[in-house]
């Protein structure tokens, strides 16, 4: 098999499509089509299923793809080094939402080469996932998920805090089981925020149905300052806490690690060993 193969069916799986992935590569739609199933027929494998005019693809073509990526970008990579062009190089991070929000832009302040620095703001499982397919090529990410493809350094970590109006009708300190008594408002599910919460209702076999669920930190905390209830926030993102008081949950402390993410085969160079050491040094939150 030749990285033409994988450049081919690369560019297949991305658009579900064989004619127009053959007109995207200027091939023809029979060269296109030998070369998936030269590819079929070499590793034993259905890599697609063909669904009227459509294709999807098969869970052993989404492994493929992994790798398939991974090699591409690393074979790019070093014809940049090789050919003297990884100077300029675009180096691409991502970062969840509560990161992105202060944490990340605060960091890269002093960062005299910020231009070649690419960031993708999403959620965690998706920026785990960009990484994997090689779309990204770092992650400063809470809670990230174990991988044995990934490498995770852990940076830091960020306490989750319970904030409410000053004038809501709450005790300084409350039990889990108490809390469950007052509307919550939470990030909405999928994220970081909301895994470590759910999980501390978990192990108290306790259930809560929210108030408000929301994509966005700042939503619930302005909806905290207007009486809705208790804001559940990472303590990353909350950078106004006036009209607000903080409420303490008995015997715990939620924290949740800020880990740099990365695919395990990555190959760093010297311009990103710079950036990736700036953060390790400055990252600072508790």
């Amino acid at each position: 098999m030749t990285l033409k193969h994988l450049k081919i069916f690369i560019c297949v799986a991305k658009n579900e499509n064989i004619t127009h992935a053959a007109e995207e590569l200027y091939m023809t739609q029979p060269a296109v089509s030998l070369a998936i199933s030269q590819l079929e027929e070499y590793y034993k494998i259905k890599l697609f299923e063909r669904i009227k005019q459509r294709i999807k693809i098969t869970e052993e073509g989404k492994i493929l793809l992994q790798y398939a990526n991974s090699i591409i970008n690393n074979f790019e990579e070093f014809e940049d080094i090789a050919f003297n062009k990884s100077i300029n190089k675009t180096i691409k991070f991502g970062c969840s939402l509560s990161v992105g929000e202060k944490l990340i832009p605060n960091l890269m302040t002093n960062v005299s080469n910020k231009n070649n620095i690419y960031f993708k703001i999403d959620t965690s499982n998706n920026i785990l996932e960009d990484i994997l397919n090689a779309n990204l090529d770092f992650g400063v990410v809470e809670t990230p998920k174990l991988d044995p493809r990934l490498k995770v350094i852990e940076l830091t970590g960020d306490p989750l805090v319970f904030l409410v109006n000053n004038n809501f009708d709450i005790p300084n300190e409350i039990s889990v089981e108490q809390l469950i008594k007052y509307p919550l408002l939470l990030r909405n599910k999928n994220t970081g925020v909301r895994e470590t919460f759910d999980n501390l209702l978990k192990s108290n076999n306790l259930i809560v149905n929210p108030q408000i669920e929301s994509a966005s930190n700042l939503s619930l905390l302005e909806f905290a300052k207007s009486g809705f209830g208790i804001a559940v926030l990472p303590k990353v993102s909350i950078n106004d806490k006036n009209n607000l008081k903080e409420i303490k949950i008995k015997e715990i402390e939620l924290i949740r690690p800020i880990s740099l993410i990365y695919k395990q085969n990555k190959i760093i160079n010297e311009e990103e060993n710079i950036i990736l050491n700036h953060i390790k040094n400055n990252i600072k939150l508790i």
